[in-house]
């Protein structure tokens, strides 16, 4: 089963472009998702420095009102699931929020004023509230722009190849179909890409080539009919006789004057010639 060239084509190159755009989608994927969850890690990192150096200060000064108040404050942070607060002693200040659950991020940090002198410890249990949103609009965003490549893909390219590919090669086919036909005359098609114009080019010489035999031809076979009129011309307008035979003594031509000076028509001379030169065994003669 025969496929036209463009077809194949269209269905190949869709193909090759889903594939570059899987490969190039989950590379975004996997770009996005790294830089949601970087960013998470560094919003992590932030929160805990700020939440130690508060409570750092709360436990120094002992302040454990406070110190409660900014607990519960602290968990109304999006990122922030459970927090748990110890003193210097292991012993349990405050104790808010949960700590299991899936994609839980625990940090234990210990809390010394001044860098020195042990206050106490924090335990925090963040999640990232916003990861699952994140990775909502980050396949909706790749799934959009693999959907939009396809669109363009399956709609730019068959236009691309009728233009530069599939309308050429019909005309050349014409041209082709035409100088079949015996019309040796050169394709119109100029300004092609280089591969079609390449073909294009090595037609017109092959069409320019068969135009120039035939006018090659034409002109020795007009020459040739010169050449024979000419020739009948002198042997029927020749005083003398002329005519030529075969082995056999069968007359071939018998120019007027023979005709004249034997007083016999060519239909008569024939007999008679004939058997004047087998009398005489000559044949063949020219006079």
């Amino acid at each position: 089963m025969q496929h036209s060239l463009s077809n194949t084509l269209n269905i190949r190159i869709g193909l090759v472009i889903l594939c570059v755009n899987m490969v190039i989608s989950l590379l975004f994927w996997a770009f996005f998702v790294w830089l949601a969850e970087n960013e998470f890690k560094n919003n992590i990192e932030l929160q805990t420095k700020h939440l130690s150096d508060a409570f750092t200060q709360q436990l120094w000064l002992f302040d454990l009102n406070a110190t409660k108040k900014l607990s519960i404050l602290a968990l109304d942070a999006p990122d922030i699931i459970g927090l748990r607060l110890l003193d210097h002693t292991k012993k349990i200040i405050t104790n808010e929020g949960v700590f299991q659950g899936k994609s839980v991020v625990h940090i234990n940090n210990e809390l010394r004023y001044g860098g020195q002198t042990l206050v106490g410890s924090i335990e925090l249990a963040f999640v990232n509230v916003a990861m699952k949103e994140q990775r909502n609009i980050i396949f909706l965003t790749v799934f959009s722009i693999v959907g939009a490549t396809l669109v363009v893909t399956f709609y730019f390219i068959p236009f691309l190849l009728e233009r530069h590919l599939v309308r050429p090669l019909n005309d050349l086919q014409q041209d082709m179909i035409s100088l079949a036909d015996g019309k040796f005359r050169q394709s119109n098609l100029s300004g092609q890409k280089t591969e079609i114009q390449y073909i294009i080019d090595v037609f017109n010489k092959m069409a320019s080539a068969l135009a120039q035999r035939e006018e090659d031809q034409r002109k020795t076979e007009q020459k040739l009919r010169e050449s024979q009129e000419r020739s009948l011309s002198l042997f029927n307008g020749s005083k003398d006789s002329i005519f030529t035979t075969t082995q056999q003594v069968v007359f071939i031509d018998i120019n007027p004057a023979m005709l004249t000076l034997l007083g016999y028509t060519e239909n008569e001379i024939d007999t008679i010639i004939a058997q004047i030169f087998m009398r005489a065994g000559m044949t063949g003669y020219l006079y």
